[in-house]
């Protein structure tokens, strides 16, 4: 059933390829600053960074976002700089803003964790290993976008600046052998079955053994393969060293994640979604219960 499905989302993927729709228009940036005329490149950069990842998704059929909202509010007392993302905006603090690597890096991670959420139909990805504070994922794409925008060297320092920490290498692994579709296609699939990973529990951000083991699923499928152990080797499920700094208000459980358990994720998947399962199925499965609803499917 999962090389079925994989067939259909190839069939899918090539017609999409076969009859793209026009170009959309380009995301408009509402841009609000505090710096002036030193922060006048930020427009132009944000939106040559959108359409880089927007051709990255490789979603055609899905809209981009049409208008991001962006404040850069100037604090003299900031130490250093910080960014945060929400569904239709993102914003940043600092004491100014010229262009150099640091402010090119989390104008596009920010960004990055915007559209990311948007192709994926929501947000709620792993806190240890993927976003929020941590953000393998959004630096790792960051380094992708800065790089096809000719800013090879910096995206050379983000990667060596975190070349130490296993979770981050995972991602470059991972797109050595597959590229960046594999992603793509992980968040094409996630929309298409309208799955929140923050809805499930215990409550996002806190890290999550049935969360992981759904996003580990969910990549497997893209990539054909069961992931599990390559996941795993890079240290998924063990407090990272960072952890206390990062969430020091949310104590660390290490767990496991099986490639059995990921088997079992993607046949529950495969009877969630065809038109015989019932809609509360559906709904255990989109919470974590994979278990429960495929015995409601199967015990009809």
């Amino acid at each position: 059933m999962t090389s079925l499905r994989l067939l259909v989302l190839s069939l899918l993927c090539a017609s999409c390829a076969a009859s793209r729709p026009a170009p959309l228009p380009p995301v408009e940036f509402a841009l609000e600053s505090g710096f002036g005329e030193e922060s006048d490149w930020v427009r132009a950069y944000l939106a040559a960074s959108a359409e880089t990842l927007v051709r990255l998704m490789d979603q055609p059929e899905v809209a981009p976002p049409r208008s991001i909202k962006v404040t850069l509010e100037k604090d003299p007392d900031a130490q250093g700089l910080g960014g945060w993302a929400a569904p239709t905006e993102i914003g940043f603090v600092s004491d100014q803003w010229p262009k150099e690597p640091f402010r090119l890096w989390i104008l596009t991670h920010e960004l990055a964790n915007l559209v990311a959420a948007h192709y994926a139909g929501h947000g709620g990805f792993p806190s240890d290993w993927w976003s929020n504070g941590r953000s393998p994922f959004p630096i790792y794409i960051s380094g992708l976008v800065l790089r096809e925008l000719g800013y090879a060297d910096e995206a050379a320092w983000l990667r060596s600046d975190y070349a130490e920490e296993p979770d981050h290498e995972l991602y470059w692994a991972l797109h050595e052998r597959y590229g960046f579709a594999l992603f793509a296609r992980t968040l094409r699939l996630l929309r298409g079955d309208d799955l929140d990973l923050g809805e499930i529990e215990p409550p996002w951000p806190h890290p999550s053994s049935v969360r992981s083991a759904y996003t580990v699923a969910y990549l497997s499928l893209a990539a054909g393969t069961n992931l599990t152990a390559t996941v795993l080797s890079y240290g998924i499920g063990h407090e990272p060293a960072d952890w206390k700094d990062v969430h020091p208000e949310l104590p660390f459980e290490e767990y496991g994640v099986s490639a059995d358990e990921v088997d079992d994720i993607q046949r529950a998947l495969e009877r969630m979604f065809d038109e015989a399962a019932p809609e509360a199925a559906r709904a255990l499965f989109r919470a974590g219960k994979w278990r429960e609803a495929l015995g409601l499917v199967e015990n009809r």
